[in-house]
């Protein structure tokens, strides 16, 4: 960076809003090597004319106002300028307009640039909660008024560069388009590359405007541009724990729980109960002024334990934890789980009054809390399961934020048969942070899927860098609560007003190579998915059903995701002709009408259309009131339809098959059919866009990744 540039910096930090108009911001970005126009600043006509002459006509005027954020709400742009009586023409106009939008006392200057001709996109910059985040998409009013913009957290390399590109349908203009010239992909890659450069160069950018980009060939010359300059974010403090500190807390030795009752549902009490059934090894102690709880030892305070429990859940409420807390780093606890709410996520005085003696409390201390508001931890392999969840070990690791959707995850594991490496609920982070969790579960040899489930995180950047680093090594399926919701500062810059925190969160999740799920279905979906089926090796479903009304519906849903149904092969339809009677269709979708509960022919059916070149995976539709109706008069039907399905373990020929059976009123007959293929390791779901959506996300993930599942 030259000089004259660090000046213009220096200089815009001064001001009130920061902002760092059109000609001195092209003369920072050319100073950082991002190719832009050269334009002249001029206060007379005559000055713009004798700029036009030196510039070489055509050339472009616009006005240059440090509170002008639209220059064409103002009228204060006229292009294709090829005489100087145009040019004279043009200056006046545009003062004239800009005096009518804005009063005779608006200040303002009129910029003279060469007018350049192309294609026009737009780069833009803002600062997000993980740090800054480049925008992408057409040029001109196009960006907002079409909304086709491509999000990008910093730093950008060229792979992610060519990701944002290739996501917006502004990408159609590099091939041309009605015999326009194409633009070199490289050529717009090089300069999101350069932008990120420039953004890491300088944290003091809080918003950057490059718009128009004309892009043309293997030219891209930025034509508009303008920024604003805040203070550089302060870098949180990020808590680090170590992997012997964090097994701790996971596989505890020893373990109390400080609130323990006989009443008839205490939730100490319970979590004992279920802990002691799913095999923990170690002591359990009950602190309680009752003399004895169940079989458990009981102990009126932390003191009288001879052992230093690796973990103590506080089930006391609000008034009564700081004080257990205080007992419980005067022996030296290493981890404390804290259920009761209250602590400032309520928003009240109070409680963030209360939050920070909490954090008083604990720090410099060796003891670390997990909530307030949280369930503690999960581990099967540790004994450590809450009340009715699912006491298998597998290779699914979950975090969440709410206590219920750690509840509601906790049981759906038990019904959907997927087994659980370690889970966490760690409610409202007042002290370790998520990251902590997120690094121990990308470490974690067990763990083969990472569910998480967040409202809000403490340290943004520390849970960014972590959820990067697990989605380059595991498939990780994030749900965001509040993603739509509006930011709340004022912006100065078209990259401001076209973000939301959804935008910010989308960004992080397309860096990390994570699944952003919608919501606690979609998150169950996805794990189901990840956990029993293998990914299509491409996009070209088959489907089978008993309807052909369904089959249509199923292969609209199909383009809706990106993936096909296209036509088997002619072999392939000469042999299931062979082998299917009169009714049925051999085009995809497939209709097997009478041939359906029929396992001699079924078997080999699937078979066939496995071995089809042209299917990378089959979706089996059971139509479950048909099934119903059937099993009802011929009860052979009942093992026999379900073993050809079961007995395929989820893939035919190396090739996944996954059975699509919607929800009826009486649903009993169809749990019974789920369950059995769950534990054949066949995935089941209700809707075809439910079923859709995670094989697609299955391709996305597994493309270009270690064949880790």
């Amino acid at each position: 960076m030259d000089a004259q540039a660090n000046a213009i910096l220096a200089a815009a930090r001064t001001t009130a809003d920061g902002m760092v108009t059109e000609r001195e911001a092209k003369t920072v970005l050319a100073a950082a090597g991002i190719p832009v126009t050269q334009g002249i600043l001029c206060d007379s006509e005559d000055a713009a004319v004798q700029a036009a002459a030196s510039l070489g006509l055509p050339v472009v005027l616009k006005v240059s106002a440090p509170d002008i954020l639209h220059k064409t709400e103002v009228g204060g742009v006229r292009a294709n300028l090829h005489t100087a009586e145009a040019v004279r023409d043009a200056y006046r106009g545009i003062s004239t307009s800009v005096r009518q939008a804005r009063g005779a006392a608006q200040q303002f200057r009129i910029l003279v640039d060469k007018m350049a001709s192309g294609h026009e996109f737009f780069l833009g910059a803002t600062r997000g909660e993980f740090g800054p985040m480049i925008l992408f998409g057409l040029g001109g009013i196009m960006a907002e008024l079409f909304h086709d913009v491509a999000y990008g957290l910093v730093p950008l390399d060229e792979q992610d560069a060519r990701r944002m590109l290739r996501s917006t349908r502004a990408a159609a203009l590099f091939d041309g388009f009605r015999g326009t010239a194409g633009v070199a992909e490289d050529v717009m890659v090089a300069l999101l590359v350069k932008t990120s450069r420039f953004l890491e160069a300088h944290p003091e950018v809080a918003e950057l405007d490059m718009n128009p980009i004309i892009a043309r060939g293997s030219t891209a010359l930025v034509a508009d541009a303008r920024f604003v300059i805040g203070e550089p974010p302060v870098a949180a403090e990020s808590m680090v724990l170590s992997p012997e500190a964090m097994d701790k807390l996971y596989a505890p030795r020893a373990v109390a729980v400080v609130g323990v009752t006989t009443g008839r549902y205490n939730r100490g009490r319970v979590w004992m109960r279920s802990v002691q059934k799913a095999g923990f090894k170690g002591p359990l102690y009950a602190v309680t002024r009752k003399e004895s709880v169940d079989d458990f030892p009981t102990v009126a305070s932390l003191a009288e334990i001879a052992e230093v429990p690796d973990l103590v859940m506080i089930e006391v409420a609000k008034a009564n934890v700081l004080e257990v807390l205080q007992q419980c780093v005067d022996r030296g606890v290493p981890w404390v789980a804290i259920r009761a709410s209250g602590f400032g996520e309520d928003g009240t005085e109070e409680g963030r009054a209360l939050k920070a003696r909490l954090i008083e409390t604990v720090r410099g201390t060796g003891t670390r809390v997990i909530g307030p508001s949280a369930l503690g931890p999960y581990s099967p392999a540790a004994g450590l399961v809450p009340d009715g969840a699912s006491q298998e070990p597998g290779g699914v690791a979950f975090i969440t934020q709410s206590g219920v959707a750690f509840l509601q995850l906790a049981r759906i594991a038990r019904e959907k048969r997927f087994g659980i490496s370690r889970a966490i609920s760690f409610g409202s982070e007042a002290d370790v942070g998520v990251e902590n969790h997120l690094r121990v579960f990308r470490q974690d040899p067990a763990t083969r899927i990472i569910a998480c489930h967040v409202e809000g995180v403490r340290n943004p950047p520390a849970f960014a860098r972590e959820l990067i680093a697990a989605g380059h090594e595991k498939p990780v399926l994030l749900l965001k609560g509040g993603r739509t919701a509006l930011g709340a500062r004022a912006v100065q810059s078209h990259s401001g007003a076209m973000t939301t925190p959804g935008n910010t969160w989308e960004a992080l999740c397309a860096k990390a190579g994570a699944i952003l799920v919608n919501d606690l279905d979609d998150l169950s979906d996805h794990i189901i998915a990840f956990s029993h089926m293998k990914a299509p090796p491409g996009p070209r479903l088959a489907f089978v059903t008993p309807s052909g009304g369904q089959g249509v519906i199923f292969a609209d849903e199909c383009h809706r995701h990106g993936l096909s149904m296209p036509g088997l092969t002619e072999e392939t339809g000469r042999q299931l002709a062979a082998i299917l009677s009169a009714g049925t269709s051999v085009h995809n979708p497939m209709d097997f009408a009478a041939e359906y509960f029929q396992p001699k022919v079924m078997t080999p059916a699937l078979d066939m259309i496995a071995a089809d070149p042209n299917i990378d995976a089959i979706v089996f539709h059971i139509a479950i009131d048909l099934y119903a109706v059937t099993v009802k008069y011929a009860d052979w039907v009942r093992d026999a339809f379900v073993d050809v399905l079961a007995s395929t373990g989820g893939a035919i020929r190396n090739k996944p098959l996954a059975v699509l059976m919607p929800h009826v009123i009486d649903d009993a007959l169809r749990a019974e059919v789920e369950q059995r293929l769950l534990r054949a390791g066949v995935v089941v779901l209700p809707t075809a866009p439910r079923l859709l959506r995670v094989l697609a996300s299955l391709r996305t993930w597994h493309a270009g990744k270690p064949a880790a599942l």
